[in-house]
């Protein structure tokens, strides 16, 4: 049982952190092309 919980937190963190780096990914993206059509 706790073994299982061990793992299902692991899998949220790497979850959590997978979504941080696509949002900062696409925050530069998008920081990038405004500077270009400015």
């Amino acid at each position: 049982e706790k073994a299982g919980f061990k793992k299902h937190v692991i899998t949220q963190d790497a979850v959590d952190s997978a979504n941080t780096k696509l949002q900062k990914f696409s925050a530069l993206r998008t920081c990038e092309a405004w500077l270009k059509f400015n």
